[in-house]
């Protein structure tokens, strides 16, 4: 019988944690392969946050497509992950239909596995049920629902984003209403997708990653992040408070701490954030990674997946 070729087309993932070197792999890649570039960091979604986020310049955005990056403001509803999964799935439609092969790149590793594999069932949330969460965390604030979620559902918290209010009212509306560890909903079978994928992860050894946080934390202050932050705190929305880089600022800005102690912050959180995303892509992310000089043995494997989907 006559082997049939593959002729569904590529999507190229990369993820790994953040300040590795992602973005420019992806850009590399894309250059040469001519693909379009699509955001999987919930926090470049949003057009208010772009320094202290890492957000690709206007220059770097010029040279391939890239969607998905600062089309949202902070001021609109935050999406959930089941947003981002239709928007992306409907996007991919669009943009497979001009070119073959397109690269998700990101260090939000929940949103990525719902592109790949779809997200399950999880019951309506009861708008009442909706408010008391709401409510809890703005009476008593971010730590309480880290200690809820903890002490509910230990599973979810250790893969969380812990600093993210949005995806732990998410899980306490899903146990309180349901009685249930939030974590007990993840597991369907992979939803059927009509693209490929080859998953990659991106990693640095951790003294290095350290060292690089930290120059790109200060460059960011270089490039005015501390103003953008300024501006951005101003909004009603809780999305600039719950950002690392930018919640750090908050104690400086009422007169709390000096601009020296919050950048410490900064660099303590985003390291923690770091590992955290570390936990999250072993367990449940790529099995194939690299480091950043890897670009080559990177590209070359790509080329060797795409050859063996035309045989």
């Amino acid at each position: 019988m006559r082997k049939r070729s593959s002729t569904h087309p590529l999507l190229v993932v990369i993820g790994g944690p953040t300040a590795s070197g992602k973005s420019r792999i992806a850009l590399q890649l894309a250059c040469q392969l001519r693909a379009p570039i699509i955001n999987a960091d919930s926090r470049q979604f949003y057009r208010e946050l772009t320094i202290g986020t890492a957000m690709p310049a206007p220059h770097t955005q010029r040279l391939v497509p890239h969607y998905l990056f600062g089309h949202r403001s902070i001021e609109a509803p935050a999406p959930t992950v089941k947003d981002y999964e239709q928007e992306v799935l409907n996007l991919l439609h669009r943009l497979f239909r001009r070119h073959r092969i397109a690269i998700l790149v990101g260090g939000s590793g929940f949103f990525i596995s719902a592109v790949l594999h779809g997200l399950d069932d999880i019951p309506t949330i009861p708008p009442n049920v909706r408010h008391h969460i709401h409510q809890l965390w703005q009476r008593h604030g971010l730590q309480f629902l880290q200690e809820e979620v903890a002490r509910l559902d230990p599973d979810y918290y250790a893969r969380v984003d812990r600093c993210n209010p949005r995806r732990l009212q998410r899980a306490l509306e899903v146990i309180y209403h349901t009685g249930r560890p939030f974590s007990s909903f993840h597991h369907r079978q992979p939803a059927p997708r009509f693209f490929r994928y080859i998953y990659f992860g991106i990693y640095r050894p951790p003294e290095s990653l350290k060292h690089r946080i930290r120059e790109r934390l200060v460059g960011f202050w270089r490039r005015g992040q501390v103003e953008e932050a300024r501006t951005a705190l101003l909004s009603s929305s809780p999305i600039p408070r719950s950002t690392i880089t930018y919640q750090e600022l908050v104690p400086f800005f009422e007169g709390k701490c000096s601009l020296s102690e919050a950048f410490q912050r900064m660099q303590t959180h985003t390291w923690q954030y770091a590992r955290r995303q570390m936990t999250w892509f072993r367990k449940y992310g790529p099995r194939e990674w690299f480091t950043p000089d890897q670009h080559n043995l990177l590209t070359s494997r790509i080329r060797q997946v795409i050859e063996e989907s035309h045989k």
